[in-house]
Parts: C-alpha cells; sequence; structure tokens
C-alpha cells in the first residue's frame, strides 16, 4: 500500500482529480453487474476502485497565503527586537576580535540603522496587507475618479482643436484613439519599427519612416505625402503629393489598415451641410473605397429585382474582401513573396442551385506562373497567418523554412485544379436511346474546349446492345419513359476525348462525372473518375462506366428527364519558372554569415586587384627593359583586360620590345636573373661568330670542291709513268674530302640555324627556321651526290687510262728512262700530294670543330626548349 500508484490517463481520473489528490476525504460507490455480457466492464471498475483505494492523502492546514506572509514578518519583527533591544548585535564579535572600541560602535550603529529600516518596511507591508476590501475599494475609486479628470481634459480639448479619430471595423473600438493638430505645429507619421522624429508611430504593414506630415498653420490643415507612401485621402489615392488641405470629415487611410477621420471643431460649426455631418463608419469608407474603383455601391433596394439584388449582395462581398486583398499584397511586398491577390467573381455550378456566382480571391504565383482560387473564408484565414509572419519578421524570429512548405499561408500545394464543365441532358435516356455529341466545357461563363461523351443503354454484364443480337435488346419494349418504371437500367458512359484545353493545365488531365440518384460508393464525393492523360491539351480517354439503376422510381425517371449530368475536367498546373529563381527569406544568422563572406570576398578581390596590379606594373617595366617577349606581354595584357584593368601601357611596351626580339628572347629563354640573360647573349654572340667563320670555310670548301673536276681532270691526264697507288691515295684524299664537305655543310647550316631559333625564343619560328634548314641540306646532298657521280666517272676513266699504260708498257717490253716530261709529271703529283695533306690536316681541324659545335648546339636545343616551356610557366604565374 505504501507503494507509488499512478494515476490513469482516463476521463474519470481527470474529473476527480480534485477529489482523489486533493486535501480531502472521499468516499468512492462502484456498481457493478453480475451477468456474463458485462464481465469485461465488471472487472475493470473493481481494478479501478482496487487504485483508488489504494492511494493515501496527506492532509495540510488550510493557510491564507496573505495571512502566514503577515506572521512571517511579524515573526521577523519581533526576532530584530529582540536583537536590537538584547545589547550588542550577533554581528559584532563579543571580545572585541582585534577591533577598537570606535569601531564596534560604529558597526553597532549601522546594523541598528538596517534592522530599523527593515522593521519599517514590513510594517508597511502588514499595514497594506490589514486593509479591509472597503479601503482598497475606496482607494481605486480615488484614482478612477483622477484618471477621469484627465479624460475630461482630453474631451474638452476635442471640442476646441483640430484632431483626428481612428475608424474600426469593431464599431466600439472606433474613436478609441485620438491623434491631436496643435496650431502651428507639425505633426509627422512613421514607422515605430525605425522611429525617428516622428511625432506618431505606426505599425503594421506599409508604414515608411517619415511616411506623411499634417501641418497646422492657422487652422488650416496642410496635408503632404512622401513618394512611394500610400495614402487614401476619402477614396482617392494622394501617394507622392504636396499640399493637400484636408477638411472636416475627411477620411485618411495611411497604410494598408490605418483608418482615420478628420474633426476640425471649428470648420464643424462654422459651415454644416444640410442634414448635418454624416457620421463616418468603416463601412461607409469600405464602400467609399469600392466607388473609386469601379464598383456600384448605390444601390435602392426597394426598387431591385433579385437578379439585382443578388449582384448587389456580390459587391457587398467584393467591398468587404477588397481591403484584405490590398494588405495580402503589401505583405507580400514587405516578406519578399512573389505572389499577386486579385478579388474575382466566379461563376460555380451547384448541383441543386444550378448556376451561382461566388467572390473567390485569385492567388498568382508570378515566379511560377502557377494560380489558385481560394474561397473568402479561406483567404481571410490566410489573411491573419500572414500578418503573425509579419510580426515574426519584425521581431527578427522568422523561420525561412516555413516559406515554401505546407505552412506557407501565401501558397498551396500544386494540386489539380478545375478546368472547367460540360452538362450532358439525360431525356435520350429516359427512351433508351444512345446519345453521343461534343458538348462545350465551359469556364467562367466562357468556352474552354469541347468533350466527346456518349451515352448508351448496355446489358446488365455491360456489354453493348447490338441490332443484329437475335435474343433482342433489353429495352425493346421500352416505348414510354414510363415503361422503365420498377426496371432495371444499365448504361454505359464513355468519355472519349477534350481538345482545345488551356496549355498550362496540360500536366495531368482527368475527368469526374456524377449521375443523379447513382452515386459511386467508393467516394465520398459520389463521382466517377476518368484515366489521367498527361503533357498534352488535347487529351484521349476512351474510358468507359457502367452506370446502373436497380430500380427505377418515379424520382430517378423524372430527374432522367428534365436533370443533366454534369462532367467536370481537372487538371495540374505545369511549373513555368523561367529560369527565374526563388526568392529566399534569410534568418539574421544567415544573413550575418553571409555578410562575413561578403567581406572576406571583398578583401580577397581587393589583395587580387592589387597582385594584379603589381603584375602588370612588372610586365610593363620588363617590356620597356626588352626582359619579355612581346607574345607573352600581349598574352597577359588580355588576361589582364578581362579583369577590366587599363592595359594600353602593356601594349605600347610589349610593342616597343617587339622591335630587338633577340634580345626580348633572352628573357624568356633564362626566365631567370639579368647576370644569367647577359652570360647567355654572350654565348649566342661567340656561337654567331664562330658560325660567320665556319660560313668563311665553307666558302672556301665549296671553292675547293668547284676544283675537284679540274684535279681530277689533271690527274687523268696524267703521263703514264705515273704510279697507280699514287692515282688511287689522289682519288681517296678526294672522296674524303668530299665526305668532310658534306658533314662540314650540315653540321654548319644545322648550327646557323638553331643557334639563331634558340636566339629568337620563338617556337614557331624555330620550326620554320629548321625547315629551311633541312631543305637547304637536302640541296647541299643534292649537289655533293652530282660530285660523286662526277667522281666516280673520273675514277673509270682513270681505270681505262691505267688499262691502257700497262698495255702499253706490256708492249714495249722494258721501262723506259725518265724524261723531262716525266720529271714534271712527278712534280706535279708531289704538289698534289702535298695539297692532300694540307687538306686532311684541315680536315682533322673541321672535325674537331664539328664536334665541339655539336655539343653546343646541343645546349643550345636544350635551353630552347626550357625557353618554350618557361614562356608557358611565366604565362601561367
Amino acid at each position: 500500500v505504501g507503494g507509488h500508484v499512478p494515476y490513469r490517463d482516463s476521463k474519470l481520473t481527470c474529473i476527480l482529480q480534485d477529489a482523489l489528490g486533493g486535501n480531502a476525504k472521499t468516499i468512492m460507490v462502484c456498481a457493478i453487474s453480475p451477468a456474463d455480457i458485462n464481465f469485461e466492464e465488471t472487472v475493470g471498475t473493481l481494478r479501478y476502485a482496487d487504485r483508488a483505494k489504494q492511494i493515501k492523502n496527506k492532509p495540510k492546514v488550510n493557510i491564507d497565503p496573505t495571512e502566514l506572509l503577515i506572521q512571517q514578518l511579524k515573526d521577523e519583527n519581533e526576532r530584530l527586537k529582540s536583537q536590537f533591544g538584547g545589547g550588542a548585535p550577533a554581528a559584532v564579535p563579543a571580545g572585541g576580535g582585534g577591533m577598537s572600541e570606535e569601531e564596534k560602535q560604529e558597526m553597532k550603529k549601522q546594523l541598528e540603522e538596517e534592522m530599523q529600516a527593515k522593521m519599517e518596511e514590513n510594517e508597511k507591508m502588514m499595514a497594506e496587507m490589514s486593509k479591509s476590501w472597503e479601503d482598497k475599494l475606496k482607494e481605486a475609486q480615488e484614482k478612477a475618479a483622477t484618471e477621469n479628470a484627465g479624460s475630461s481634459n482630453e474631451a474638452a480639448r476635442r471640442e476646441k482643436e483640430a484632431h483626428i479619430l481612428n475608424v474600426n471595423e469593431d464599431p466600439v473600438m472606433s474613436g478609441a484613439i485620438c491623434y491631436f493638430l496643435p496650431l502651428n505645429q507639425e505633426i509627422n507619421f512613421g514607422n515605430r519599427n525605425s522611429p525617428g522624429q516622428e511625432e506618431i508611430l505606426l505599425g503594421g504593414v506599409s508604414i515608411r519612416p517619415d511616411h506623411c506630415r499634417i501641418t497646422n498653420k492657422d487652422g488650416v490643415l496642410d496635408f503632404g505625402i512622401r513618394e512611394e507612401c500610400k495614402v487614401l485621402v476619402n477614396g482617392q489615392d494622394v501617394t507622392g503629393q504636396h499640399g493637400l488641405v484636408l477638411h472636416h470629415n475627411d477620411r485618411l487611410v495611411i497604410g494598408t489598415n490605418y483608418y482615420f477621420v478628420v474633426v476640425d471643431p471649428a470648420e464643424r460649426e462654422a459651415s454644416p451641410p444640410e442634414g448635418g455631418w454624416p457620421e463616418q463608419g468603416w463601412d461607409a469608407m469600405q464602400r467609399e473605397i469600392a466607388k473609386a474603383q469601379g464598383l456600384n455601391v448605390d444601390v435602392n433596394w426597394s426598387a431591385m429585382t433579385e437578379e439585382e439584388k443578388r449582384r448587389a449582395l456580390l459587391n457587398d462581398e467584393l467591398v468587404q474582401v477588397m481591403p484584405r486583398v490590398t494588405e495580402a499584397n503589401a505583405l507580400g511586398k514587405e516578406l519578399k513573396r512573389d505572389f499577386l491577390f486579385e478579388t474575382k467573381v466566379t461563376s460555380v455550378m451547384h448541383k441543386t442551385e444550378g448556376m451561382t456566382s461566388l467572390v473567390m480571391v485569385k492567388v498568382i504565383n508570378t515566379a511560377t506562373q502557377m494560380e489558385w482560387l481560394w474561397e473568402k473564408d479561406k483567404f481571410v484565414n490566410r489573411v491573419y497567418l500572414m500578418r503573425e509572419l509579419y510580426e515574426k519578421y519584425l521581431e527578427g524570429s522568422l523561420d525561412p523554412a516555413v516559406f515554401g512548405s505546407e505552412r506557407d499561408p501565401f501558397s498551396d500545394p500544386n494540386e489539380p485544379m478545375h478546368v472547367g464543365y460540360s452538362s450532358v441532358f439525360l431525356k435520350s435516356l429516359s427512351f433508351c436511346i444512345t446519345s453521343e455529341d461534343d458538348y462545350a466545357i465551359y469556364h467562367d461563363s466562357q468556352q474552354a474546349g469541347i468533350m466527346r461523351v456518349k451515352i448508351e443503354p448496355c446489358k446488365p454484364d455491360g456489354s453493348i446492345i447490338r441490332e443484329d443480337d437475335e435474343a433482342g435488346g433489353p429495352y425493346d419494349d421500352v416505348e414510354d419513359p414510363k415503361d422503365l418504371l420498377g426496371k432495371r437500367l444499365d448504361m454505359l458512359v464513355t468519355v472519349l476525348y477534350c481538345r482545345g484545353l488551356t496549355g498550362k493545365f496540360s500536366s495531368e488531365v482527368y475527368v469526374e462525372f456524377d449521375f443523379p440518384k447513382a452515386p459511386n460508393p467508393n467516394r465520398d464525393d459520389s463521382r466517377w473518375e476518368s484515366n489521367k492523360q498527361a503533357g498534352t491539351i488535347n487529351p484521349n480517354f476512351n474510358f468507359s462506366q457502367q452506370i446502373t439503376y436497380p430500380n427505377v422510381d418515379d424520382q430517378v425517371l423524372h430527374r432522367l428527364e428534365h436533370e443533366s449530368a454534369f462532367f467536370h475536367v481537372f487538371g495540374l498546373q505545369e511549373e513555368k519558372s523561367g529560369g527565374l529563381q526563388k526568392k529566399k527569406m534569410l534568418s539574421m544568422a544567415e544573413v550575418d554569415t553571409l555578410q562575413q563572406d561578403l567581406r572576406k570576398a571583398h578583401e580577397d578581390q581587393e589583395r587580387s586587384m592589387t597582385v594584379l596590379g603589381k603584375v602588370q606594373e612588372m610586365s610593363v617595366a620588363a617590356a620597356r627593359n626588352n626582359d619579355a617577349s612581346e607574345s607573352f606581354v600581349l598574352e597577359l595584357a588580355n588576361t589582364l583586360a578581362d579583369l577590366s584593368l587599363d592595359v594600353q601601357a602593356m601594349v605600347d611596351a610589349a610593342q616597343i620590345a617587339g622591335q630587338n626580339k633577340s634580345d626580348a628572347a633572352a628573357e624568356v629563354v633564362s626566365g631567370g636573373s639579368a647576370a644569367e640573360v647577359g652570360e647567355l647573349q654572350k654565348k649566342v654572340e661567340e656561337e654567331q661568330q664562330k658560325v660567320q667563320a665556319l660560313t668563311v670555310q665553307l666558302a672556301a670548301c665549296e671553292t675547293a670542291l668547284a676544283a675537284a673536276p679540274a684535279a681530277t681532270a689533271a690527274v687523268a691526264e696524267a703521263p703514264p709513268q705515273t704510279p697507280r697507288d699514287e692515282k688511287d691515295t689522289a682519288i681517296k684524299m678526294l672522296e674524303e674530302k668530299l665526305l668532310h664537305l658534306e658533314a662540314v655543310s650540315k653540321s654548319m647550316a644545322s648550327a646557323a640555324e638553331i643557334t639563331e631559333a634558340a636566339a629568337s625564343g620563338d617556337a614557331a619560328r624555330f620550326a620554320k627556321q629548321l625547315s629551311d634548314a633541312t631543305a637547304l641540306l637536302e640541296a647541299k646532298d643534292k649537289i655533293i651526290h652530282d660530285s660523286h657521280e662526277a667522281e666516280r666517272a673520273a675514277k673509270s676513266k682513270l681505270h681505262e687510262q691505267n688499262d691502257e699504260l700497262q698495255s702499253l708498257r706490256d708492249a714495249g717490253g722494258a721501262t723506259t728512262a725518265a724524261t723531262p716530261a716525266d720529271s714534271a709529271d712527278s712534280a706535279k703529283v708531289a704538289t698534289l700530294e702535298k695539297d692532300l695533306a694540307a687538306m686532311q690536316t684541315e680536315k682533322t681541324q673541321l672535325k674537331q670543330e664539328s664536334t665541339r659545335l655539336k655539343g653546343e648546339l646541343d645546349l643550345a636545343k636544350a635551353e630552347a626548349a626550357k625557353a618554350g616551356g618557361g614562356s608557358k610557366g611565366c604565362a601561367l604565374q
């Protein structure tokens, strides 16, 4: 029993909570039943009673909180008095504790003053609590009298000074707020969320700082409105106007929610109209605004027909809805929502009342071009939710996730919209005759397409009745509609297609229809629904549904003869954003984060611009000092021009640098310091000198090559006494000289062209020059080939002459003595051998020079390749 007894979450426990858990003694009487059918209820009741019996309450004395507080104060006062009158307070050390006598007296005096003040405060509180109800009532009456005196003063001011009074939808609240317009003073209206020097601060939507002002100049009320600040005077929009004069009983609408009427006692008493001044209320102001917008609100009910009265009632509903539509548009603008609200009178087909007109609000999402139609009650409810969001927005507590979600009061999810309807008369069915035709689809009393529907009697199994059926149809004996009474009637309804629908509802189209007294048991609205077609404004449905009347009675027959079946077309809207981005309402934290990111991006941009400026200055200096190539500087200038930098100085410097390509290429090849540039330039000059020397040697070799055929002819004409081995040696030396000349020609051509290309640093020019060098070598090869052919012909001729000499020697039988002619020939051969030896020495030297030049050329090629990569690297930097 002493354990914890949990209370059940039941209505009975909730009702008995004061008795079960309060300071009370409770007796519970439980009723049970002996019947077996009530077994569960009986067991439940007994269990509940057992739980209630286990509850143990601890009683405590009920004391009035006021009396308890008074008693506590009395006890505290008694304790303070005992301490005050019993000598030194307890807080003062009895033994002195190292304190002097003066310090003890000072501390004692301070404690006594504190205790005295606390005692007086307690006595004052006890006196206040001990006052009787009569005393408190008397004080309240005196306070009210004082306030009434102030009210009487305000009432007296209203009778003398010009002022404006509020007008509210609730008549009791009208006139409760009064703003005086003192003589020769200017009264400014502003926004309380952005207060400035304005005397009157208003809240809500569409109120701007320094919204408008009223100046009382010697009794004349001058009215001025700032630009883009909405104000209506007597229903007319006067936004941005100045110098307006307000008169008594003028109506003001400031923003969208503040309605005022001007009261000028002097003008009111001076020139009252005939019949007196009309009383201005909320309804009168709304009708005035609606009349200014083109609505007919001046009606004479007694002289109106029923149709005219119905239209007048619609106008009254429009008058009630229009100010809220204006407010909704203003709220959407303040909250950065792309929605537009418009009033609309829509014709709706009612089952029993037929065609009726309703005041609805058309909602347009200007970003996606989607539309909705809201009933008046739904729209008014949404306006209250919009106001709540706006208040949160002003407080900074608005959650941006609300927009676009189910809680967004500005929009609805994309659901199927009513495109239009068609009505099909059922008269032919009462005669069991098939009907098939195109029916117009109407939307807002205008045709919005056509629909083809076929309705035909059928067999109970849904099959079509054919004329050639031997058994005949079940309705062959029906000649009068009354013949159907008491019989079963089956019909097959087929929706074939729709044509010419509105394009924005083509995302998903389907048809719903209902028949009188033939509901669909699977739906609450009793309608039948066709299949859905998407992506077309001309859908083909070919949907069939069997409708059955098990027993046709007089009511069914009457409806078939005089009523229609309605086919409603629905379509899902297609979002057409057109690349528009949805605006997002950011929270304060997100705004702070974006501001920090923006500042950081701005700082990064400033640093980047500083670096680019330095790069630009360095590039201009390099171009002017011939330290950078023209192509590199121009490429860099194009890149900096894309960043909106002034690159004219770079272009001018690059053009000047282009006049000295060799010096500019030196920096591109080396890509290093000025010392390296000078060293490489010196190397290039040395190589050019060597190339010039080799060119001179090549010219000498070519001259010798040109003299080679003459030398060969001289050898051929040598006398028979010339030894054969000497001739062979001369021929061999000529061959080697030709090979040497070929190698020297190729090496010097390659050295000259490649060195010049390496010095220029231009890869494209290097390729062209290499191609020209190859062509030149091919021409040299051809010349050398021709020389070889001439040499081979000379060798052949020499061999023939040797053979003839040998035959002559064999025929003479012995060698003759040397003659002076032979001595001259021998001297000529000796001279030729000396020349060949000199040429051999020169060949060796040229070979060594060619090897050294080849190594330097390989180095120049490597530096040229490095120059090409270095240029790209500089551009990337």
